[in-house]
């Protein structure tokens, strides 16, 4: 038997579809990869990029019920309820998307005037400027939420690959 993980927001997770529900937009706290790594010593990549974003309007994604959604309508990025039924987008302490990539140069135009993004007043001299550089400016914050689940499924992970790469040498 496995200890469970405690998460202080996951009883909420319940109460995210009630029966008028067809899906929720959920906003993502950006890992940007291209950050200075938090922890260099562990072997899960999730545990290495720690920190991230606040949650933003890019890269958002559905999470839905298909049978309350216009057949052919749901795609990674859109979808159409049917008749009765509505999404929304949950308070983003209730859920949020953890996304992991390197710094996009286009997230300066975007982002720039946010205040819960962006760290105190800056400019990008040239929008052709480096993409790395333009992140150097984004508030960083350590998800502890993403460091605990990390901790607990490390070892398992690390076990995994341990029978995996002892099968595919027999």
């Amino acid at each position: 038997m496995h200890n469970a993980v405690h998460l202080p927001n996951a009883p909420k997770l319940d109460n995210l579809f009630d029966n008028s529900t067809a899906g929720v937009i959920m906003k993502p706290n950006i890992h940007v990869t291209t950050w200075k790594p938090f922890n260099q010593s562990s072997s899960l990549f999730l545990r290495i990029y720690l920190n991230a974003t606040n949650p933003v309007w890019d890269r958002e994604k559905h999470a839905l019920m298909p049978s309350r959604t216009h057949i052919g309508s749901p795609s990674l990025h859109d979808f159409e309820p049917n008749e009765g039924f509505k999404w929304y987008t949950p308070s983003t302490s209730d859920i949020t998307l953890h996304h992991y990539r390197s710094c996009q140069k286009e997230w300066w135009n975007m982002f720039k005037s946010d205040s819960e993004v962006v760290n105190g007043k800056h400019s990008v001299q040239s929008e052709n400027n480096h993409a790395v550089s333009t992140c150097q400016y984004f508030r960083q914050y350590q998800q502890k939420d993403i460091e605990i689940i990390g901790q607990h499924i490390e070892p398992r992970v690390l076990k995994l690959g341990q029978m995996l790469t002892c099968n595919t040498k027999n």
